[in-house]
């Protein structure tokens, strides 16, 4: 996974910053257990009742599994950011991986999760319309993140002989997946979440599948593998969404929750999707066989 040239000491922050964040968290849930941190602020609509976990609305923390579930995101977030940040110290030409050599899809992904978990964290602890807004714009802006990688591994690194330039398309998409994210927030999330992201999801697998029957790799079978495992480990998650969404796997005092099991699969699944892009190895001499363009992702 091109891990070997990081510093493993600089790992020890994010996992401080993650225990860091949770405890304190857990400290003021017990501190602030029995108040009503929200109060004013105008409900969330659509499917916020629905969900099989009982409201506790006389507490801080309306729905405590659905709530603290959404630390798995912190988690992968916090990795995936910190992934992205030793790439960028330690790039190499050498290297035959796309997002090792562009950092900044990590670094993307990353925050992306990190927004999720505040988002949604936020919105299962209040139920609240603010909030909500976060939890579906932070669903769309991992999404749009792996959409925004993926369509770059379709337009690589280009290097015209006679001018004698390097040209790069994340210089396009990485800004026009921000302006992207910027239109949901401004209202474009009061679509329905639920027709309109399971349809970037789909996009976001067949480009992928396509990609991976149209491209050399040196290391498909790896990549397939957790390719195959992320999308599998992600329908199990959205089976459980919708046990609990119908209440056919429902126990509103549990601990247990479906929805909170489907944060956690959730997690894990981008998790596995992001490690995929890692393990991915070009055949860089079948790279260079074009005389007048040379086509290439080491730059």
């Amino acid at each position: 996974m091109f891990l070997d040239r990081h510093n493993l000491k600089s790992y020890l922050l994010p996992i401080v910053i993650f225990f860091t964040i949770s405890i304190s968290l857990a400290v003021a849930y017990e501190l602030f257990r029995f108040v009503n941190l929200w109060a004013g602020m105008p409900y969330a609509g659509n499917n916020a009742l629905e969900f099989c976990e009982i409201n506790r609305f006389c507490e801080a923390v309306v729905q405590p599994a659905n709530t603290w579930s959404n630390l798995g995101f912190l988690f992968v977030g916090l990795l995936c950011l910190f992934i992205g940040i030793n790439d960028a110290k330690t790039r190499s030409p050498e290297i035959p991986n796309l997002i090792v050599r562009y950092p900044m899809f990590s670094i993307l992904i990353g925050l992306s999760c990190i927004y999720l978990f505040l988002g949604s964290f936020l919105y299962h602890a209040s139920l609240t319309h603010t909030f909500q807004m976060l939890d579906i714009t932070g669903m769309y802006a991992v999404a749009l993140s792996f959409l925004a990688y993926i369509i770059f591994r379709f337009t690589p690194t280009r290097y015209a002989k006679r001018k004698a330039k390097f040209k790069s398309s994340h210089h396009i998409i990485i800004p026009a997946v921000m302006l992207i994210n910027l239109l949901f927030l401004g209202g474009m999330w009061q679509v329905n979440v639920n027709v309109l992201f399971p349809i970037i999801v789909l996009i976001i697998i067949t480009l992928g599948v396509y990609y991976n029957r149209s491209r050399s790799l040196l290391t498909q079978l790896p990549y397939q593998r957790l390719a195959q495992l992320s999308v599998t480990i992600g329908v199990i998650a959205f089976v459980c969404w919708i046990l609990d969404r119908q209440d056919l796997w429902c126990n509103p005092e549990s601990l247990v929750q479906g929805h909170a099991v489907w944060h956690l699969l959730c997690a894990a699944s981008i998790l596995l999707s992001y490690l995929s892009f890692r393990v991915e190895k070009f055949d860089i001499e079948s790279i260079y066989k074009n005389k007048q363009e040379v086509y290439f992702y080491f730059r």
